[in-house]
């Protein structure tokens, strides 16, 4: 602890230095740099003040509106159970996860023709004759072309020949029997009275006996005749060779002189084929459907076809028959679309898009595989 003399001594030394500063003018006039600091200081010290008030500011408006809040609870009005009618339910919204809708099932597909044959000949020959050109509408019946008809036609003069000379000779057969017959009774009537002998009466019945072979030989031989002509006439008229149905003629296979034949082989240079036709109406779609998506198929389900090749064209079909195989390549069954009366644009081989009916808009005549 100071004694009294030393803080007197400490009182006099600072006034001092106050008596020295009041007469050298230094004093209450800081230095450049103490007045650089207490201006940073002062800014300092605003900032911070601003910042304070601020957030008192927001703590007080917080606090009013929670008072006020409280003091005012917000009123929902119940209707009337008298206007039931009025009403109305009004359920939380929550987010839920909609199920995905089954998609229509869909499939591409080739329009084919009813029938497409390629004609050929029956029998072998030389083309002689051809009645038709490609893209001709042919109809049923009418010659496609001809084969050479010289060996057909000589076949059926000979066969022609022979059947003559065959019922010439029954002819002649069945006039003698008659007279066979006579003599032979005449023989019996003469034998009564002696007036011949046995042996005649043995002659004439034998005559007589094969007389009658005879007619009957001779008439086998004409049903004979009669089926070689008739075969020879078949064989000459499968010369010419006619159209099997309505159609189109797409593509000629043979050329005149040309031999053709029902069959080939190896060491043949015979076509088997003169010209290919189509049917031109009615059509059907031929589509593959994966053997998964089976059970969404059935007979008679409704169908919607769309040909690639003709813009904005539908045709409307139902599915006729579904296979019972699986094709092993494909791991798909063939389904078969019969279609309504489509466009006449309509052609074979015609790529187009099928879009098949929900099955659960089928009636009960449905039927799935």
């Amino acid at each position: 602890m100071k004694s009294r003399d030393e803080g007197n001594r400490d009182e006099q030394d600072v006034q001092g230095d106050a008596a020295l500063k009041i007469i050298t003018g230094t004093l209450g006039r800081p230095t450049a740099a103490a007045g650089i600091a207490e201006q940073k200081h002062g800014k300092a010290v605003r900032r911070y003040l601003r910042w304070a008030a601020t957030g008192v500011l927001l703590i007080l408006v917080c606090a009013a509106g929670i008072h006020w809040g409280q003091r005012h609870p917000q009123q929902i009005n119940v209707p009337s159970p008298r206007n039931e009618s009025n009403v109305v339910a009004v359920e939380p919204v929550v987010d839920k996860v909609q199920p995905i809708a089954e998609q229509n099932l869909s499939a591409a597909g080739l329009i084919k023709a009813q029938q497409i044959s390629t004609v050929s000949a029956e029998i072998t020959g030389t083309v002689a004759k051809i009645y038709v050109k490609r893209g001709q509408f042919i109809k049923q019946g009418e010659p496609v072309a001809e084969l050479d008809t010289a060996y057909q036609q000589n076949a059926v003069d000979e066969a022609t020949t022979k059947l003559y000379s065959a019922q010439n000779d029954l002819l002649r057969q069945q006039n003698l029997l008659p007279l066979m017959k006579a003599r032979y009774e005449r023989q019996m009537k003469l034998s009564l009275t002696h007036m011949t002998s046995v042996q005649e009466v043995d002659n004439a019945r034998i005559d007589w006996i094969n007389t009658a072979s005879e007619v009957h030989s001779m008439d086998l031989q004409v049903q004979d005749a009669k089926n070689v002509l008739a075969r020879n006439q078949i064989n000459l008229s499968k010369a010419i060779i006619r159209a099997p149905f309505d159609g189109m003629v797409v593509s000629l296979d043979a050329a005149l002189g040309e031999i053709v034949s029902p069959v080939s082989s190896a060491d043949s240079y015979a076509r088997t084929g003169i010209a290919t036709i189509v049917s031109t109406s009615p059509f059907h779609a031929d589509v593959w459907v994966p053997e998964s998506f089976l059970s969404r198929v059935m007979t008679g389900q409704a169908v919607t076809v769309s040909p690639d090749g003709l813009n904005n064209v539908t045709v409307p079909g139902t599915v006729s028959f579904i296979s019972p195989v699986v094709d092993e390549s494909r791991a798909a069954v063939l389904i078969q679309i019969e279609l309504k009366k489509g466009p006449r644009e309509l052609k074979h081989n015609m790529s187009v898009h099928v879009d098949f009916q929900r099955t659960e808009l089928l009636g009960k005549e449905g039927k799935s595989v």
